[in-house]
């Protein structure tokens, strides 16, 4: 048993009294197809919430990098307990707006339709999308919401389908399925999930308090089960890891877009996630990598994050979740040994190549969106920090405490108190580590300086060797056998 360090003094008990109950608000999403198509190009939404003075209706046009969502919405009406209410829509700073005419009393309902594009066509990956399988996408491209602080008990539920007879498909979100779910929680919820409706491929796992569903929509070749069974292995090992036991569903929401070649690319929620893939992407390497990447932000980067400005603290949500993805899928056999090493020389290649690598962490705040070499750097440098603080962990302690405790006290913390101090992984360092250690953060994390893991650092089978201009990668070391590269 591992002795815990002094930075477990750290966390905080649980406490405080029941919520009052919250107001009521439901959502209805119903699929359209339109001119007489037989496959839905359209969802149309019905948002009812109780009414309060002129709530002004918004959307962001330019969401994670695309612009244009503000276009994709239509036929936006609104009524009260006092009937129809007109409201007028225009974009000001880059956020549709729609707005009462009138103040509203009683219940509110507001309803729009958002338009999809064809998987076949152009947009943005993780907007709305439709193809034969069906329709769906993020709902930060089409969820048009009021600004509210307040906690609500939100209703969602699929409408049917507004399409020829014989269309056949059901609903699915990071809700739950067709069925009605409710949650407790803001208004911005309802925009961070993920919505989809038709007939995928689909694979489900139970095991005790594992329950893990996967869709995929599109015609893709990958062998489809198997990918659901390999997700399900390592989302059991994610669990086990975080001492996860929460009985609740989980989901996986994966389209194929021609435009996508041969990538991967995900975005997560803490119930579910949705993937992007190509007609070229196979089941291999990149795409178990970005199935276990969105999948370990329920817990690191969502459950476990940081406070501070937005990209600040990116080398902690996706730089240590770029290490630990890896890491956890190779300890539970779901990577193979030349796995493992790929990926772990595609970390050092990507950031010993890129010409940003040295950008500091305000500037990849700055510039994170508009310049995709700088988009990069605090996953790469994450990772290498991760293991570089990870084996400076093991060696102070004598072997006695990881990179794991560390993480885990945090996450118990996060648990407890929600998003944790933007410093917390710092004072950490400082209590285990001293005021070297912390010298050393500040100048990897902050100033951007190279990260620098020592060449044990993922265990006993794997070296450094030299990579010209700079930087290193890492190779097998003779005669260590396989069995012993899992655990270190």
């Amino acid at each position: 048993m591992r002795t815990l360090g002094p930075w477990l003094l750290l966390l905080v008990g649980l406490a405080g009294a029941a919520p009052a109950a919250a107001p009521e608000v439901t959502l209805v999403v119903t699929p359209v197809c339109e001119d007489g198509a037989n496959e839905p190009s359209v969802l149309a939404f019905a948002l009812s919430l109780p009414a309060a003075g002129r709530p002004v209706f918004q959307l962001p046009d330019e969401v994670m990098g695309t612009r244009g969502a503000s276009g994709l919405i239509s036929d936006a009406t609104a009524r009260d307990d006092g009937g129809p209410i007109s409201l007028t829509r225009r974009v000001r700073d880059g956020v549709l707006e729609l707005r009462p005419a009138r103040a509203t009393r009683g219940t509110l309902t507001f309803e729009y339709r958002a338009r999809s594009i064809s998987a076949a066509g152009t947009g943005a990956v993780e907007g709305l999308r439709h193809d034969a399988t069906g329709i769906g996408g993020h709902g930060r491209h089409f969820i048009v919401l009021p600004e509210s602080q307040r906690r609500y008990r939100m209703r969602i539920s699929w409408g049917a389908a507004t399409c020829p007879a014989g269309t056949r498909g059901e609903g699915a979100s990071t809700f739950g399925g067709s069925a009605p779910s409710e949650i407790v929680g803001e208004l911005s919820a309802l925009r961070e999930a993920v919505y989809y409706w038709g007939l995928p491929q689909t694979t489900t796992a139970d095991d005790g308090a594992l329950h893990l569903r996967t869709a995929w929509f599109g015609a893709t070749a990958i062998d489809v089960p198997a990918a659901g069974a390999w997700a399900a292995k390592v989302f059991a090992a994610e669990r086990a890891f975080f001492g996860d036991d929460d009985p609740g569903p989980y989901s996986i929401f994966v389209r194929l877009l021609q435009s996508h070649e041969d990538r991967a690319n995900g975005i997560g929620q803490e119930t579910s996630y949705l993937s992007w893939i190509g007609p070229k992407t196979t089941f291999a390497r990149r795409l178990k990598v970005n199935i276990a990447h969105e999948m370990l932000h329920r817990w690191l980067g969502l459950r476990l994050r940081l406070r501070g400005a937005e990209g600040t603290a990116y080398w902690f949500s996706e730089g240590f979740t770029v290490h630990y993805a890896s890491v956890i899928a190779f300890r539970a056999g779901q990577f193979s040994v030349d796995e493992f090493l790929e990926t772990i020389n595609d970390i050092a290649t990507r950031h010993f190549a890129n010409k940003r690598a040295g950008a500091t962490n305000a500037r990849i705040a700055r510039d994170f969106v508009r310049d995709v070499d700088v988009s990069i750097v605090p996953y790469t440098r994450g990772a290498l920090y991760a293991a570089e603080l990870d084996t400076a962990l093991r060696r102070a302690s004598g072997g006695k405490r990881t990179l794991d405790d560390l993480l885990r006290a945090l996450y118990v913390r996060a648990r407890g108190s929600g998003a944790l101090p933007g410093d917390a992984v710092r004072r950490l360092v400082r209590a285990e580590l001293g005021p070297s250690g912390v010298a050393r953060y500040d100048a990897v994390i902050l100033g951007g300086r190279d990260p620098d893991p020592p060449a044990d650092a993922y265990g006993p089978c794997f070296t450094r060797k030299p990579r010209a201009p700079k930087g290193f990668t890492w190779e097998r070391v003779p005669g260590v056998p396989d069995t012993q590269c899992h655990v270190w």
